[in-house]
């Protein structure tokens, strides 16, 4: 009897990796002016979803690509000091990352000085066999930013680092043809030149060996906690002119001279998984030969650094009333991951601290204790590793509810009278005698229903998207802070037009 076919389906695994993200442009130390176009470039083990940049915490510009160039003009920005871009991504996954800050100077007068550039290598007329390196010389009353290398009028490769090269093959160039090359060089603020054309002729190759290449280091089957240096001995019969790495069938890091190495970082992946990495050595005729895989097993991190936690509020002694939201700094040379509160011994909350966003609180209801009896609050950190923080007992009292002070409440950005557009943080300070409890927004109308939106922790602080109300019209924020008496201050309403 003939046996059926079984069919099953795999489930596809989860996402858990974020995408990384590269603000190209600008960088850290530009003088810009006038109109630049900001590019951002990002990748993804699956789908990048969209990206972002931010000037001083304020998103201007997004894509559903994975690269793009956003056209800015600075003219609004023009005063002189230090602004901050900032670029992010997001893949499909809900997974997101940002790249580094790049802080740079706006200035109203900017640089008019374009840069120099002249190709030392190859020479114009010289004959070239398979392979040659590009090497252009370039300068700027500021810096260099970018030099980018183009061949027969076409874009093939951009360097952003001293020394600015390019290895170029020839190898699929019909022999005794010419062939013509030429650089662009870009400063801070994108003035560009071009170099001369350099025209070579390109002659028959003589190499046909591919070349050989072995990863010494790690070995197959070791265990890696953190980071590791991939070694890879390549040799050929004339030259090597480069290495790549890939590590799970992904091209990672490429090296144009001797020792020929990649630094991997296995943090990212999941304890106890086998991860492969092999490398790709390219002769100068680009003959090229992959090395056998090497598979190693992430280990976990040997983290013995307990975190750190202090109490910021209440202070030790003090006499305390009603609810208090007792607040605590932690933090950890690695990973948090909660905050525990105790009371008289007894465990009443833990926090979730693997955001990292310190402080982290907890709200102690005093009502139903005793008045004027003693009470001892302890705390304390927990990393992810299981490592805790060293903190005492602190003794405090309970009295008797006398709180009939509101709280105070400042706004702080933005100002009656403003336009605003996009996505607006309103900041604003709040104090209290005792313990502010939270801080309502209400957008038209005053307190009128249920707020728009309710801060419940430091900083006080609402992210409006005013995206809803953008109608060139007039429209009014109202503001309320309560204190953990349910002693209230308002402000407003407060007018700006949305567009």
């Amino acid at each position: 009897m003939a046996l059926l076919p079984i069919h099953c389906t795999i489930p596809e695994t989860e996402d858990v990796t974020a995408p990384t993200v590269n603000l190209i442009f600008p960088v850290t130390g530009a003088v810009l002016s006038g109109n630049i176009v900001v590019t951002v470039q990002a990748s993804d083990d699956r789908e990048v979803s969209q990206i972002w940049y931010t000037l001083d915490g304020e998103i201007l510009d997004r894509s559903s690509s994975s690269r793009a160039d956003f056209q800015l003009d600075l003219t609004p920005y023009a005063d002189e000091r230090d602004h901050v871009f900032q670029a992010g991504a997001v893949d499909n996954s809900g997974n997101n990352s940002v790249s580094e800050q790049a802080i740079v100077t706006i200035s109203r007068t900017g640089d008019v000085v374009p840069p120099t550039i002249v190709i030392t290598n190859p020479l114009t007329g010289q004959e070239i066999v398979d392979t040659t390196t590009v090497i252009a010389d370039a300068e700027d009353d500021n810096y260099i930013s970018e030099v980018a290398f183009f061949v027969n009028g076409d874009s093939v490769y951009r360097d952003l680092t001293y020394p600015y090269q390019y290895v170029w093959s020839v190898i699929d160039y019909p022999d005794f043809t010419e062939q013509t090359v030429y650089a662009r060089a870009f400063d801070g603020a994108r003035n560009r030149t071009n170099s001369e054309n350099v025209t070579i002729t390109v002659v028959p190759t003589l190499d046909q060996v591919p070349p050989t290449v072995e990863i010494t280091n790690p070995l197959a089957g070791q265990q890696i906690v953190e980071t590791t240096i991939v070694i890879a001995d390549a040799q050929d019969n004339n030259i090597i002119s480069e290495v790549a790495f890939f590590v799970n069938g992904d091209s990672v890091y490429r090296d144009l001279t001797y020792p020929y190495e990649y630094v991997w970082s296995v943090t990212d992946y999941h304890d106890f998984t086998e991860q492969t990495v092999y490398a790709r050595a390219f002769d100068g005729a680009r003959n090229r030969t992959n090395s056998d895989n090497v598979t190693i097993t992430v280990f976990p991190s040997l983290d013995q650094v307990p975190p750190t936690a202090r109490m910021i509020y209440p202070l030790a002694g003090q006499i305390l009333y009603d609810v208090v939201l007792v607040q605590v700094d932690a933090s950890d040379d690695r990973e948090l991951d909660q905050v525990d509160f105790y009371i008289d011994g007894i465990l009443e909350s833990s926090v979730d601290a693997s955001s990292g966003d310190s402080p982290y609180s907890y709200a102690w209801d005093t009502r139903p204790l005793a008045e004027n009896s003693e009470h001892s609050l302890y705390f304390k950190a927990i990393d992810a590793a299981g490592n805790e923080s060293d903190n005492d007992a602190i003794l405090f009292t309970i009295g008797r509810s006398l709180d009939t002070e509101p709280p105070t409440l400042v706004l702080l950005y933005p100002q009656e009278g403003d336009t605003l557009t996009g996505t607006v943080t309103v900041s604003v300070d709040v104090t209290d005698n005792v313990a502010v409890d939270r801080v309502e927004y209400y957008v038209d109308g005053g307190v009128v229903g249920s707020p728009n939106f309710v801060a419940w922790a430091h900083p006080w602080n609402f992210n409006w998207d005013t995206s809803d109300w953008a109608d060139t019209f007039e429209h009014t924020l109202y503001i309320r802070a309560v204190d953990t008496s349910e002693n209230e201050s308002t402000l407003g309403p407060v007018i700006f037009t949305i567009f």
